[in-house]
């Protein structure tokens, strides 16, 4: 309640967890300057007006006045990959707002009728308009790069040279496929959600959450999410089809053609290391299709010796070496195949087939046959971490840490404690020790995850150079277990998921402890320290799982 025991959490990046609602929560942003401050950061062109104080679509009076005097309009510069910008407009003399993307292209929204107007060029992803209520309108354009936004008041459809004028509120630029909740802006781009240092709890196959703590990893895939820039092999691609295992409508549909032959999606180029272990992952959720085959290939479809996986999305199955399935609920499925490529390329990608229903990957096509896919992550490692998007460059995720630089408020020096752990291995390679709890002069109780899917404890005593050892017990990957240590006076205890553990030395008593560190690679449940040695029952109990 004081504060003494508050972890220190260490991530120098963003990452992604599920949350309590069973959907996937990545960091969030608004990259723009001066958000709602239109006479600021924002860069007139021509002559317009800009009057504040207006009556806003939140009740507010921040809204702006936005006149176009003839050709006008404002802009700012904000370099970003896949972006998605939105505002919220009413019309007043002019019925349109014009938004315009340099180098890609822009689009007219019509704010009386609430729909789309003319679209100028034809490389946006999307374009929408949502009506938020009393004459607003929450007007967005998706688009692949972005270097800089215009903005233009406009009497009619595809005309921006008249004198017109709008209410505009709460400009937003935001990585990714959607308009994400608004974020106010002043002198700084803004961050929300899983955001650098920000501690993951992760919802997953549970009601309570456990502190997921992952090592580093980079996605080597540039474009997670955006698969118009993959090529497609006799099938067709709709950005933004169905609701994804974020919970949002940015998932991707793969519709089939009539072609005879192979149907699939190559990704774009990367390197590979011989003898390296990768995970290729996606999520993917039954349409039409309901089979799938993932693989990864060098360019030209040459084999590179990476195994293949073929998943059933009807019943939740994996089939090939190193491949598995994990549900992520609302018929999303994560699949991923664990292997090492037997030839090093600067030009492997990705390969995902379209199955007919009987598993064949050469059929005749129907247009009306697709499915969906979402969150494409190619990382170097034996298993599957959470999910990393990108957004036109790979992405790394920092190791985590938690720890707790000073224990001396926290623990009792000398007296008589227990502590219980309840901790779940994320993989099967020796990860060495994850819980490390010490003095400065060496006592250190440490917890490792070894290899075969087992557990030890260590106990050491400094002044004595005693130590106590479990035996080694099952720890197996994507299970937990709990373990509890027990000092008292001159004795040392543990047990173990409800038995009590022999241990080769009871005599050992570390105490004085000042440090917590090293706890990654792990899902961390529960640790509890109790001031005092509780009895054998009680140990019982708290070990059960």
């Amino acid at each position: 309640v004081n504060g003494d025991g508050d972890f220190t959490f260490t991530r120098a990046s963003a990452a992604t967890r599920v949350g309590a609602d069973g959907f996937i929560e990545k960091e969030t942003s608004n990259l723009l300057l001066q958000s709602n401050q239109f006479d600021t950061t924002w860069t007139d062109f021509g002559n317009p007006t800009l009057t504040s104080g207006q009556s806003g679509y939140d009740g507010t009076n921040d809204a702006w006045l936005f006149q176009n005097n003839g050709s006008d309009y404002i802009r700012q510069d904000a370099s970003s990959g896949l972006a998605t910008f939105s505002i919220y407009a009413k019309a007043n003399t002019g019925d349109f707002i014009y938004l315009f993307a340099d180098g890609v292209g822009g689009r007219y929204f019509n704010l009386n009728s609430g729909t789309l107007g003319t679209e100028v060029l034809t490389n946006l992803i999307e374009s929408k308009i949502e009506s938020v209520g009393n004459g607003w309108y929450r007007c967005i354009i998706v688009v692949p790069s972005f270097t800089r936004i215009r903005m233009y008041a406009s009497l009619i459809d595809g005309d921006i040279s008249s004198v017109a004028n709008i209410y505009i509120q709460d400009a937003q630029l935001n990585q990714g496929l959607v308009a994400q909740p608004y974020q106010e802006t002043t002198t700084t781009a803004v961050y929300g959600g899983i955001t650098d240092n920000t501690p993951r709890l992760d919802y997953t196959d549970s009601s309570c959450p456990a502190l997921l703590l992952e090592p580093l990893r980079t996605n080597l895939i540039t474009q997670s999410e955006y698969y118009g820039v993959y090529a497609p092999t006799r099938v067709t691609l709709t950005s933004n089809y169905g609701i994804s295992p974020e919970g949002v409508q940015n998932a991707a549909a793969i519709f089939n053609t009539t072609e005879n032959g192979r149907h699939n999606l190559n990704g774009a180029y990367f390197a590979v290391t011989s003898g390296t272990s990768y995970v290729n992952s996606v999520f993917a959720k039954a349409g039409t299709i309901t089979k799938m085959q993932l693989r990864l290939y060098s360019g030209g479809g040459i084999s590179i010796g990476f195994n293949d996986g073929v998943f059933d999305l009807i019943n939740g199955t994996a089939t090939g070496t190193g491949a598995g399935i994990e549900s992520y609920g609302n018929g999303w499925y994560r699949c991923y195949v664990v292997d090492s490529p037997t030839s090093s390329v600067s030009n492997a990608r990705f390969n995902l087939e379209l199955l007919d229903a009987n598993g064949g990957i050469s059929y005749v096509g129907s247009v009306t046959d697709y499915i969906e896919i979402y969150g494409s992550d190619i990382s170097a490692g034996s298993y599957a971490t959470s999910y990393i998007p990108t957004y036109g460059t790979s992405v790394t995720r920092i190791a985590e840490d938690v720890e707790l630089p000073s224990l001396n408020s926290v623990f009792d020096s000398s007296g008589d404690y227990t502590i219980l752990f309840e901790v779940e291995r994320l993989s099967d390679v020796n990860e060495s020790q994850f819980i490390y709890l010490r003095s400065s002069i060496f006592n250190y109780i440490t917890l490792s995850a070894t290899t075969l899917g087992r557990c030890e404890i260590v106990l050491y005593d400094a002044p004595t150079g005693a130590s106590a050892v479990t035996p080694n017990n099952s720890f197996i990957p994507n299970s937990s277990i709990k373990i509890a240590i027990r000092i008292s006076g001159n004795t040392c205890s543990a047990f173990l998921n409800g038995s009590e553990l022999t241990l080769n030395n009871t005599s050992v008593t570390p105490r004085n402890f000042d440090r917590y560190q090293k706890n990654q690679n792990h899902k961390k449940h529960q640790e509890v320290y109790f001031p005092t040695a509780l009895s054998d029952a009680e140990l019982t109990t708290l070990t059960t799982i």
